[in-house]
């Protein structure tokens, strides 16, 4: 017996599945790689085992280009995050009542 039975299969859906799974592999096997280079450059230096001088090294490289994306990003990263954050503040609704409120005594103003 023959069953028949028809798939519709999102090619664009596979496809980004694939390219999740692939970076997440390469990305695991370049952070083992360089775990074990910052480890066997560390060996005998200090009394720790390998994986914590690897993950030590990591750290240190990670906080250092930390800092240097932020010291030379630092006036983009504020504006982007004070429009972000504007733009979330307006849509509360204390946001759009206190405009009101300043508008309002406005008109009271320049009226009185």
């Amino acid at each position: 017996m023959i069953i028949n039975i028809p798939l519709q299969l999102d090619e664009a859906i596979i496809e980004k599945q694939i390219s999740k799974d692939y970076e997440k592999k390469i990305t695991d096997i370049i952070a083992t790689r360089i775990e074990e280079i910052l480890a066997e450059n560390y060996r005998g230096y200090w009394n720790e085992s390998q994986k914590s001088k690897a993950k030590s090294g990591l750290s240190l490289l990670v906080r250092a280009s930390i800092d240097e994306f932020l010291n030379s990003n630092r006036d983009v990263i504020i504006e982007a995050a004070s429009k972000e954050l504007a733009e979330k503040l307006w849509r509360t609704k204390r946001v759009k009542e206190a405009v009101e409120n300043v508008i309002e005594r406005g008109n009271d103003d320049e009226r009185g």
